[in-house]
């Protein structure tokens, strides 16, 4: 079933884990983030918690900012300063 993006649901499928290596292991970051594009523009965002309805709520919550204020607004006020 295809959600909208303005349900927190189809957030809950979209935000992941990102994954590293360390002593060739593959290790999950602990909180997860999310990777939105819009306008021909995509961008990572972390959300800064490891519960996943937590995380799918601030994803919304960036997809409603970025729909209603655009990059700038989106960037300033859910990257932490020095994110890519």
């Amino acid at each position: 079933m295809n959600r909208s993006k303005t349900d927190v649901k189809y957030w809950q499928r979209t935000v992941f884990r990102p994954v590293y290596v360390s002593d060739g292991k593959r290790q999950h970051v602990s909180d997860w983030s999310v990777k939105i594009q819009h306008a021909g523009r995509r961008e990572t965002f972390p959300l800064g918690t490891p519960n996943k309805t937590a995380a799918a709520a601030k994803a919304k919550n960036i997809y409603l900012c970025l729909l209603g204020q655009g990059w700038d607004a989106a960037r300033a006020q859910f990257k932490k300063k020095g994110a890519a």
